[in-house]
């Protein structure tokens, strides 16, 4: 295969990538709105979750997730709880959502200038 064949193939796939990943976008808006709708009948009907045969167990899966309000209110409570500042800036968003998750699931007090942000949504587990 000669050098132009390849930059016209990789030049198709690339274009065939971009219809796929609007196509992609578009399922993924019709999955939301299906799911918004979904959770909001369970919780009406206080269903925590649902079996159907053949497919698996539909429940409602929440995650919390740190949203930092006031970063100088956030500064001065790990400097008062006895963190390290210059540690906190090293972390990535990961590593504090993870430190702030170990808080939740320790039951300590959650950081000053952080709001808890959850996230619901429908997953479906093995049947």
């Amino acid at each position: 295969m000669q050098l132009e064949d390849r930059l016209k193939r990789l030049h198709a796939l690339k274009a065939e990538k971009q219809v796929a990943e609007a196509q992609a976008k578009k399922i993924q808006e019709r999955i939301d709105e299906a799911d918004e709708q979904i959770r909001e009948e369970f919780e009406n009907r206080q269903i925590k979750s649902m079996k159907l045969k053949g497919i698996g167990n539909f429940y409602i899966h929440t995650q919390s997730y740190p949203k930092v309000t006031d970063h100088a209110a956030l500064h001065e409570w790990m400097k008062t709880n006895g963190f390290d500042w210059n540690i906190v800036l090293a972390f990535n968003a990961q590593k504090f959502k993870g430190f702030y998750r170990e808080l939740l699931d320790n039951k300590q007090s959650l950081p000053v200038g952080c709001e808890n942000f959850v996230k619901a949504s429908i997953r479906i587990g093995k049947e």
